[in-house]
């Protein structure tokens, strides 16, 4: 199961810690949305560990949702994901 988590968080330090964790755990799609693969973190343990992580914040929002096999099958996406690690040029 594919778990599509997607955030607005105003605060820098949060947001970078955010980012972190998820990059860790699953793939940028955008810049504030992430496919995580169960296998990699159950959904409530990604729940627990986002909530924590913006709990300092009055102004986050975390948005959370597992995708069964069907659903996360019919996505579709149009352009490629943004790259989770930057890109290192050496001439």
């Amino acid at each position: 199961m594919k778990i599509l988590v997607c955030y607005d968080i105003p605060e820098d330090k949060i947001r970078s810690k955010a980012a972190k964790y998820l990059e860790g755990v699953g793939r940028r799609l955008q810049y504030s949305v992430f496919c995580v693969e169960e296998d990699s973190v159950s959904f409530p343990e990604l729940c627990t560990r986002m909530s924590a992580i913006v709990a300092p914040s009055e102004k986050a929002s975390v948005f959370l949702t597992p995708l069964c096999h069907t659903c996360a099958s019919r996505s579709f996406q149009i352009g490629a994901p943004k790259e989770s690690s930057p890109v290192c040029i050496v001439a």
